[in-house]
């Protein structure tokens, strides 16, 4: 299982989100990034005239350099994703509500002791998908790092190792902890809208396709033979979607970036039942 609430994470970031919705709506989402480039680019030089206002840096100024970007990145990155923070947590919102008046596509009912059971039975599966993802993480570090360690010394290039090392193994520790995640009542419920799937209280998005034609979708759908059977998702990025009034083109584009793999225990006697709700997820894209 896969589960990332944007709701809550909009929760947390309520004010400046409300800061990010009203610039936008001052100056439209073009106008909202360039800002963010500005303040990006004007932190740099602010903080680099502060600490070298006397002269170009010097040898084993390496660490205050990064100690001055790796911030402002990280700003850059929080700021430009605001808004799509945002944007997902009010579509878990409408699914949420959609899901309390009854709007599903399927509902489904187990057993603690059932779904104890699927969650061994997930778990050889979950954790090479999960080693995979921390290798891709690890990599990336060893890249950037290097990347780093060529520009700055090997003590720039070991601490930009560290940093994006922990952040692939927090990502994994949470994936962990979502996977294993105990049932919370005696009765676990796993429902499904044409958008999203609510499974033992954690929340995944499975269709999301933005005017533009970004997003993710629902490329993938099969029932794997159990016991326990399971209903295996395969949730794609999705990178354009032409225009209707180009050449007549009505059909989704191509698919871009890593695929995740989403998968849930199916009821006994509800093999054809999730067959056809695979089928109906992949037509709500």
């Amino acid at each position: 299982m896969h589960g990332f609430s944007y709701l809550r994470l909009a929760a947390w970031l309520a004010g400046p989100i409300a800061a990010a919705r009203w610039i936008i709506g001052a100056i439209g989402i073009y106008g909202y990034l360039l800002l963010v480039v500005a303040v990006t680019v004007g932190s740099v030089i602010v903080g680099y005239d502060a600490m070298f206002g006397d002269g170009k840096p010097r040898t084993g100024d390496e660490a205050r350099i990064l100690l001055l970007v790796l911030p402002v990145a990280l700003l850059c990155v929080l700021l430009t994703a605001l808004p799509f923070i945002d944007m997902y947590g009010r579509l878990e919102q409408q699914d949420r509500i959609a899901i309390r008046k009854g709007r599903t596509l399927a509902h489904w009912r187990f057993s603690r002791e059932a779904w104890r059971r699927f969650q061994a039975a997930d778990a050889t599966a979950a954790e090479r998908e999960g080693g995979q993802m921390l290798l891709y993480g690890l990599g990336f570090a060893a890249v950037f790092g290097g990347i780093a360690a060529a520009n700055g010394g090997w003590r720039a290039g070991l601490l930009v190792t560290a940093i994006v090392a922990a952040a692939a193994v927090l990502v994994g520790i949470r994936d962990a902890l979502n996977r294993h995640r105990a049932a919370r009542s005696p009765e676990v419920e796993v429902i499904f809208t044409a958008a999203g799937l609510l499974a033992n209280g954690a929340y995944t998005r499975l269709n999301a396709v933005s005017p533009s034609g970004e997003g993710i979708f629902v490329s993938d759908a099969k029932v794997v033979p159990g016991p326990p059977a399971l209903l295996e998702l395969t949730v794609s990025a999705l990178s354009h979607r032409p225009a209707a009034v180009f050449a007549g083109w009505t059909t989704l584009g191509n698919a871009a970036g890593p695929s995740i793999t989403v998968r849930v225990p199916v009821p006994d006697g509800k093999t054809a039942e999730a067959e056809a709700l695979g089928k109906k997820l992949i037509a709500s894209r």
